[in-house]
């Protein structure tokens, strides 16, 4: 039939004796309902024949609507089952609901009683009152870049600050921003969570310093040793630059010609503080091409020149012993 059809009512045979096979949706069945019906297109359309001028229809395309509702041949809309394809969404969304009051109901009780203490010996009060505590720490252990990122969302201090407020949470010690040696390194993986520790560690730096090397010698660093107040078995990296840190094992040095460089040291215990020390190495500046770099490293300045003093006595001896 084309065109409108008008009815004091509509009615379908619904009594169980005209019926077979009968069988009900389960929770599962009507949560797929309840995705379905979020997705259905609602469309306003004219149909053929149609002048463009008419009033504009709504309604459902049969292509795009759920299968459930189609008539048989699947080129129409069966309106007795598309009311009972959303009955059965409205029904899903009933019971979320009621879950959700529940849920409700539930944290409000928690909330009254939250001044009490809790089975396993806590209350949300004091819960809340430890999430502040520890804002302070938050804000100061973010990267240098004074941000704190979870996956690949980011907040700035100002911005975690404000989420904080928002959830009711104020801040129980100065949320000041960090210096650069409060910071720390943000690649290093020794660094913890703040325990009031406030001692750097000190650095030892092993062998002369400054380090006198032969022109053209192989430069052989031995390192520095590292004590902290409270941490042990702190590792030690190096630096040329000062930016750029490395095993100590791994610095190389360039003695083709005289020159002097400074081999830094750092190192960083569990609450973020950095001992630091340099060394200053000095090519050439007099010392024998011939004089090895172990010779340099492990003797003291005192016994290089007994041993000048030694060799010159030696040369002009006239028995030649040693």
């Amino acid at each position: 039939m084309n065109g409108d059809a008008a009815a004091t009512s509509f009615i379908n045979i619904s009594t169980r004796d005209a019926k077979h096979d009968i069988a009900y949706y389960n929770e599962s069945d009507k949560q797929g309902v309840m995705a379905k019906l979020k997705n259905i297109g609602i469309a306003t359309y004219n149909y053929n024949g149609e002048d463009s001028t008419a009033p504009k229809r709504l309604g459902l395309i049969a292509e795009e609507a759920p299968e459930e509702v189609l008539s048989a041949n699947k080129k129409g809309v069966d309106v007795y089952k598309l009311a009972t394809f959303i009955l059965a969404g409205v029904q899903e969304q009933q019971k979320r609901i009621e879950s959700l009051e529940l849920r409700l109901t539930n944290l409000e009780t928690l909330v009254a009683s939250s001044t009490q203490p809790t089975a396993s010996g806590f209350s949300l009060q004091s819960i809340t009152d430890y999430i502040a505590s520890l804002t302070n720490l938050v804000v100061q252990k973010l990267t240098a870049k004074q941000e704190l990122c979870v996956d690949d969302v980011c907040v700035d201090k100002e911005q975690f600050k404000a989420l904080l407020a928002g959830a009711g949470i104020s801040p129980t010690t100065s949320t000041t921003t960090p210096s650069d040696s409060e910071v720390g390194d943000p690649s290093s993986t020794e660094e913890g969570i703040g325990s009031g520790d406030k001692e750097a560690p000190v650095i030892t730096v092993s062998g002369n310093n400054p380090a006198n090397i032969a022109i053209g010698a192989m430069y052989n660093d031995l390192g520095a040793s590292v004590s902290d107040n409270l941490d042990h078995n702190l590792g030690i990296k190096a630096s040329l630059d000062g930016e750029n840190w490395i095993e100590i094992g791994n610095i190389t040095l360039n003695t083709a010609s005289s020159t002097s460089y400074t081999v830094h040291y750092r190192a960083i215990d569990n609450a973020g503080n950095i001992g630091s020390a340099e060394r200053a190495v000095v090519v050439g500046s007099g010392i024998e091409e011939n004089t090895t770099t172990e010779e340099i490293a492990t003797s003291t300045p005192t016994v290089i020149e007994e041993q000048a003093s030694t060799e010159e006595a030696t040369s002009t001896s006239s028995d030649g012993g040693i």
